[in-house]
């Protein structure tokens, strides 16, 4: 269901909440959620008896025992013949949070060895800085292929890991090698990618932005036998039949 189409009973903090999600990410949801606090809502409404009579659902049913006894007969079908299919066309990068409750990436590790590519890169430590700040382990398949863990991570890996998921983005997006683990590194040589980043540069003529040099570049063309990208983030349950 879209639960945009529920109306919600304004609170008179709404906007005051969304300011204590940003200073404190630990209480969940995103920063630009429902302002009349739709979760806390949404959950109130569906433990009403009344609701779950109409859902035929049982009386003791909660949502957060993982569907245990539940009889459900799934109708989508499996995506396993895609990415078989994709496999060398595109870049594809299937990335998990090592301790997301939600997702277990052990699931989504089996989930992509399942699919039968051959393993280049076996399961490895990355890391954010090139030297022992570690990232997380990642094995790359044949067809350029990833599966990457993110060290420490919940479900929303962005949120929990920012450096760590900017160093591996930054990677696959520039198709170079996640940052490799040095046991004798102590301290790394060279700025990580974030580092070095410049901020954006303003003219003073109309705020244009100086791009003088940009603009005389000719965009490279997308060669049809080069691999496109395509990253999947672990959103949804792997749960799904061959």
């Amino acid at each position: 269901f879209d639960q945009q189409q529920y109306q919600f009973t304004p609170s008179r903090d709404g906007g005051s909440a969304r300011r204590r999600r940003r200073r404190n990410v630990s209480l969940g949801g995103a920063l630009n959620d429902y302002p009349c606090g739709g979760d806390p809502i949404m959950d109130s409404y569906f433990q009403l008896d009344v609701v779950k009579e109409a859902f035929h659902v049982t009386s003791e049913f909660f949502n957060v025992d993982n569907g245990a006894d539940f009889d459900y007969t799934s109708t989508e079908k499996s995506v396993e013949k895609f990415y078989q299919s994709a496999n060398g066309k595109v870049r594809v990068l299937v990335y998990n949070g090592d301790s997301d409750p939600s997702i277990n990436s052990f699931e989504a590790q089996n989930w992509t060895h399942h699919l039968g590519f051959a393993i280049e890169e076996d399961w490895r430590p990355w890391t954010i800085d090139g030297c022992r700040r570690m990232g997380g382990y990642v094995t790359r398949y044949a067809g350029k292929f990833d599966f990457l863990t993110i060290r420490g991570s919940g479900h929303m890996v962005p949120t929990y890991k920012p450096a760590a998921s900017f160093a591996f983005l930054q990677a696959w997006l520039d198709d170079t090698d996640y940052p490799t683990y040095d046991p004798n590194c102590y301290r790394p040589t060279q700025k990580t990618q974030l580092q070095q980043q410049k901020p954006l540069q303003m003219s003073s003529n109309n705020g244009d932005s100086d791009t003088d040099d940009d603009d005389d570049e000719e965009e490279e063309d997308i060669d049809s036998d080069d691999s496109a990208p395509m990253m999947m983030g672990i959103k949804t349950s792997l749960r799904r039949k061959p």
